[in-house]
């Protein structure tokens, strides 16, 4: 592919997504093609079944084939997605059960792509073996989810970013502004204006520099923003990224850990786990710094929190002094004194404050003191109390309300940069490991389809396919969808072309297989189809030993329901001769013979039989009860199979051989039901089945 635009539905404006999440078109187009879903799937904008779907448009683009090249119809389609329904059971992220839809079967012309599964799959097993059985590790990986990247980022108002030319106001505006109020000042006096508003400000521009600015405003000088890392102008977003996906990141750590504990080699290049889980305990679920992190934040936290309080306290206290002083004090007065109140040189209230300036004093040393001390303040921060109550005696006492107000102005601002000077830190902290943690949950979520495969595959006891020349064969094997739902299965060998297995004396690679009614015939179809289909994807399959000989596809003809009408036997007819070509090929053929009468469907399926047996690299498997009625038709030699019955339990349940004979003709058994039913019936029923019996000469 020549690049990002050439791929349906990445248009110009995708790609620039595509380039600016992952740094590059060549890097982009690598995680494409490469099938990073955890990867696309955070992009802006792109969900995680987009990405499947963009995955699975471009390898088939790219490999020049999807799963309908080997999928030959839509019976054999739907076996193939109920397997993948099966595997996808065993997931323990949406992730990889999502991602289990890109692994497809492949033609043997593509044998390269199957070589390339069979051995990753493998490596899965292989580094699985030790751990597949941990439901801890399950329980913690399905916590685990790709990170989110489109996060809700917070607004701080108490910080502004004042620039002096409207190119820089622009640039500011775009970068930061949905976060962070921007303001342009071209001189001293706006300058003084906004900043006088907030409690932190950044002055972008050597303009800045030359003005003359208020003691109580203290800017942050920046000369180009440009040059500015964003964790120092805006740390709360990189905060709050970790934040939002804080439970993810603490989940990943822990899977990481025990996957580091039990050896496997891949976590070896993940972060130091411990020093991540230790950072992101000092900040709590809103962002903001846990308690006992920081000591100067809490203190200040607190200050800011009690100092009302506090400050009412000791004033009540302060004023109880006052009064107690005044109930127990005696005021004598000189001739004098007498003389300068008549004279009205001095009044009675100044007459007090004189006499009580020395408890006053005291009492307002104490109660300054009880401040201080109750808030914790420092010798700076207790001299901004000065002047928070009247030097001069006055009763009751009051505070003076606009210096009150400028000390928790200056503690607010305190406790504000201490903050900011944190979270700066922090995010520079965190900054290092943004990255790390990404490749961390992404290497999590693809471990959890290797783990996925893994817990497929020893579930149901399964192996690797040895890959033949021609043919299929099996010891041990299980059909997949009754050992799925519980059922006691029976073990099945059976050897179908010239295989390690060959029955003696016949390697036919054609044959029909005979046999009782619900004796397995179906099953064992159904289960050639799964080891056929899961061989071609490089899985394994549930069979203790199984060969096959690759085919470019396989073709599923269930049971037809009731004899066909004239238009769709017809159709039926095209589809069988659209298997007369020289590709080797599976087919498999479920009572083709409904498909009309007896003696047309022998005649019929003989032929097919005839024309599949020209081509030596096919291999296909009929169920038929006509046997006798097509070897009477077919002109070439067609080995026959049987399931046969064995008699009837104690219980009078039919007794099967699910093993198939070879060159043996199962008879269906029907007198084995007519006695099962004979047994069990009631008088009249018996005269009935009894003379049903005599038919068979029982």
């Amino acid at each position: 592919m020549e690049g990002l635009q050439s791929i349906p539905r990445i248009g110009e404006k995708m790609a620039q997504r595509f380039i600016s999440h992952f740094g590059s078109e060549r890097e982009a187009m690598a995680a494409i093609v490469g099938a990073d879903i955890a990867g696309i799937s955070e992009i802006d904008g792109i969900g995680r079944r987009y990405a499947i779907s963009l995955v699975q448009d471009v390898r088939a683009k790219a490999e020049g084939i999807d799963s309908t090249a080997f999928l030959k119809n839509n019976e054999i389609t739907d076996i193939y997605e109920k397997l993948i329904g099966i595997i996808q059971s065993f997931a323990s992220t949406s992730y990889a059960r999502d991602k289990m839809n890109i692994f497809i079967p492949y033609p043997a012309s593509r044998q390269d792509l199957i070589e390339k599964n069979r051995d990753m799959i493998s490596g899965y097993i292989s580094s699985c073996d030790r751990i597949v059985g941990n439901h801890q590790l399950c329980e913690l990986l399905s916590e685990i989810k790709p990170l989110r990247e489109n996060i809700h980022l917070p607004r701080v108002r108490d910080r502004v970013i004042v620039v002096s030319n409207p190119k820089d106001f622009s640039f500011a505006k775009e970068r930061f502004g949905a976060n962070i109020p921007v303001q342009l000042a071209e001189n001293e006096r706006e300058f003084v204006d906004v900043a006088s508003g907030y409690s932190q400000v950044l002055a972008v521009g050597e303009l800045f520099f030359e003005f003359s600015i208020p003691d109580e405003i203290t800017p942050e000088f920046i000369s180009s923003l440009h040059d500015v890392d964003e964790s120092f102008v805006f740390p709360e977003g990189l905060i709050a990224y970790f934040v939002s996906n804080m439970s993810e990141i603490n989940h990943a750590a822990e899977v990481a850990r025990m996957l580091r504990d039990a050896g496997l080699s891949f976590m070896d290049c993940l972060p130091d786990i411990d020093t991540l889980q230790a950072l992101i305990s000092r900040i709590d679920s809103d962002g903001n710094i846990s308690i006992g992190t920081d000591r100067e934040v809490d203190r200040l936290a607190g200050i800011t929190e009690h100092m009302d309080a506090t400050v009412k306290r000791s004033l009540e206290t302060a004023n109880q002094q006052i009064d107690s002083v005044l109930g127990n004090s005696q005021l004598t007065l000189s001739g004098k004194d007498m003389v300068d109140i008549i004279k009205g040189e001095i009044s009675m209230n100044e007459l007090l404050s004189k006499e009580m300036e020395d408890s006053y004093m005291q009492i307002l040393k104490s109660t300054k003191e009880s401040i201080v001390a109750g808030l914790g303040l420092n010798s700076s921060e207790s001299l901004l109390l000065d002047g928070i109550f009247p030097d001069r005696v006055a009763y009751p006492l009051e505070i003076d309300d606009s210096r009150f107000e400028l000390f928790k102005s200056e503690i607010n601002r305190k406790f504000f940069q201490r903050q900011v000077e944190f979270k700066r830190s922090f995010a520079r902290d965190l900054l290092e490991f943004r990255s790390l943690v990404r490749k961390m949950v992404r290497n999590l979520l693809e471990f959890d389809v290797g783990f996925t495969i893994a817990r497929f595959s020893r579930a149901f006891d399964m192996k690797m396919p040895v890959l033949i020349e021609d043919g299929i064969a099996f010891r041990g094997a299980k059909n997949l969808f009754l050992a799925n739902r519980g059922f006691d299965v029976e073990a099945v060998d059976y050897s179908v072309g010239s295989t390690s297995l060959d029955p003696d004396g016949n390697k036919s690679p054609v044959v029909l297989l005979s046999g009782v009614n619900s004796g397995g015939k179906t099953s064992l179809l159904e289960l050639i189809a799964q080891c056929t289909i899961l061989s071609h994807m490089g899985f394994p399959v549930p069979a203790s030993y199984f060969e096959i000989g690759l085919t470019e596809g396989i073709n599923y003809f269930g049971k037809s329901k009731g004899t066909l009408d004239a238009g769709a036997f017809e159709t039926t007819l095209k589809m069988f001769s659209s298997l007369n070509d020289a590709t080797p090929k599976m087919v498999l053929v479920d009572e083709l013979e409904s498909i009309t009468e007896p003696g047309a469907s022998a005649k019929i399926i003989a032929g097919i039989l005839e024309m599949l047996s020209e081509n030596q690299k096919n291999t296909a498997v009929f169920v038929s009860h006509l046997s006798e009625l097509i070897l009477e038709n077919v002109s070439t030699s067609i080995r026959v199979d049987g399931i046969e019955a064995e008699g009837l339990d104690s219980d009078l349940k039919l007794v099967v051989n699910r093993n198939p004979q070879y060159n043996h003709i199962a008879k269906s058994t029907p007198e084995l039901i007519v006695e099962k039913l004979f047994k069990t019936g009631g008088v009249a029923e018996q005269q009935f089945y009894g003379r049903l019996r005599e038919k068979f000469g029982n």
